[in-house]
């Protein structure tokens, strides 16, 4: 908890080399630099890094200081190169009040009535797909399921169906990623240099698309953001991720008057949603490892689809049912390697575990650290989804324990589309282990780990075939 101490020891830590800090080793490997620091000085201590004094935090008390508006905010928070990257001020950059007003308008595109509309073209999105990878020997995973995740959220959240615009956007969205973890040098030939031409060819579709949608309305979610109205009914919690102990709203989503996101953000914020919603890749990769290593969950898994879902058409009500499937996906939620950490800034000296944080400083709260906290979970690298059973439960040790996709409620930085995602995975499962099995030439692969998120460094080769 936030301390009032005023007398406080010197923060531990390593401020590196002279002007560029420890930048290179995080750049390198930020989840193995920050997971070293937290296990060697715990859950507070101080780097240097991209120029800047930085004090790291982790586990799940962090997230009661990440979330207090008095003691951090987001704005100016992210590396320039990172901003540069999304093109603007866009939700992860937003505090209070016009963060609050654009997250209700973001969440439109995820009421209860369009993640239902959702599911039936998620659903043929993956099963074409696997029908395709069917008839392939070993190929590389990595892309496929690159086009898969960009292929269902277009589809879903802005009614794309060109093939040609969706592996361009799968295509400049992998370019784009490389640029978040490179040294940010924009010059010709350089990787920052193409992720920035590749947010400009990104920006480019999308203004069409707004273009589009701005002369007629269609049923998906970027003319819900667009035409907001607050009668849409949110999407009410089921047993999926049942530690948010968030109340469901009743009525209006959110009774408050229209609050329209301005013209030239819109693109801003279906850029972000894309980069939230496409990184999903790397957890249809954790998906297939996780389930060949584990016979054993994989079968039981199986039993319960066959159970309540052998065949058909694929709902919410089917998913919210299956207790077991969510289990497993927390659990590559909580392993999957995505993002390493969260950065804000201190709006004022505060106290933390007994140290000073000044204000001023770049905080870099670490989200994978605080997901695998050893205080927190059994063998905290284990795969283990009964570690969510109501029995075990040890998710529920702390309300900010399991933070997957960031910590606090809807209208806090958490991300918007979690329940879509979840839901993305589950379709995927599902339409897995009804039909398939599946073989991987490496079921232990080495990562690129300067990559986000980091992928095989061998392209991952996987065959599947009819069971």
């Amino acid at each position: 908890m936030v301390s009032t101490n005023t007398l406080t020891p010197p923060l531990l830590g390593n401020s590196g080399l002279p002007l560029i800090g420890e930048t290179l080793a995080f750049i390198k490997n930020p989840f193995a630099f920050l997971e070293e620091r937290v296990q060697k000085y715990g859950p507070i201590s101080k780097t240097n890094i991209l120029g800047r004094k930085a004090v790291i935090i982790s586990g799940p008390e962090s997230c009661e200081v990440l979330l207090n508006k008095q003691y951090c905010k987001r704005a100016g928070s992210m590396p320039k190169h990172i901003q540069e990257l999304f093109g603007g001020k866009s939700l992860p950059l937003l505090d209070s009040e016009t963060h609050k007003n654009r997250k209700i308008n973001i969440m439109q595109a995820f009421s209860y009535s369009l993640m239902a509309s959702y599911l039936p073209d998620m659903q043929n999105i993956v099963e074409s797909n696997f029908e395709r990878w069917e008839k392939k020997d070993y190929f590389n995973f990595i892309n496929v399921s690159k086009n898969l995740s960009i292929e269902a959220i277009c589809t879903n959240i802005f009614g794309l169906r060109s093939k040609s615009d969706i592996y361009a956007l799968s295509d400049n969205y992998t370019i784009l990623t490389k640029g978040f973890s490179c040294l940010p040098v924009n010059i010709s030939g350089s990787v920052f240099n193409k992720s920035l031409k590749a947010r400009e060819r990104i920006f480019q579709t999308f203004e069409r698309i707004i273009s589009e949608h701005r002369k007629e309305k269609f049923n998906d979610g970027l003319s819900a953001i667009l035409n907001y109205n607050s009668e849409i009914t949110p999407l009410k919690e089921g047993p999926l991720f049942p530690s948010t102990e968030i109340i469901p709203l009743k009525g209006p989503l959110f009774p408050s008057t229209e609050i329209k996101i301005p013209e030239s953000d819109v693109k801003l914020e279906i850029h972000h949603l894309v980069i939230a919603g496409f990184i999903i890749f790397s957890e249809f990769v954790t998906t297939l490892i996780e389930l060949s290593k584990n016979s054993d969950i994989r079968e039981k898994l199986e039993t319960e689809i066959k159970n309540n879902s052998p065949d058909g058409p694929v709902t919410i009500e089917i998913i919210n049912k299956m207790t077991y499937l969510n289990q497993v996906i927390m659990e590559i939620k909580r392993l999957c390697p995505i993002v390493p950490n969260v950065f804000s800034i201190a709006n004022q000296t505060f106290e933390f575990k007994g140290y000073t944080v000044p204000e001023g400083c770049t905080i870099i709260w670490a989200l994978r650290s605080t997901n695998i906290d050893k205080n927190t979970y059994t063998e905290p690298l284990k795969f283990d989804p009964e570690r969510f059973s109501d029995e075990r439960a040890e998710h529920k040790k702390h309300k900010h324990a399991f933070v997957p996709q960031g910590a606090g409620d809807e209208l806090d930085h958490r991300c918007a589309g979690l329940d879509y995602t979840t839901y993305f995975m589950a379709m995927f499962i599902i339409v897995l282990l009804r039909k398939y099995k599946w073989d991987l030439q490496d079921k232990n692969p080495e990562y690129k780990w300067e990559m986000l998120p980091p992928e095989p460094k061998n392209g991952f080769k996987v065959k599947f075939d009819y069971k």
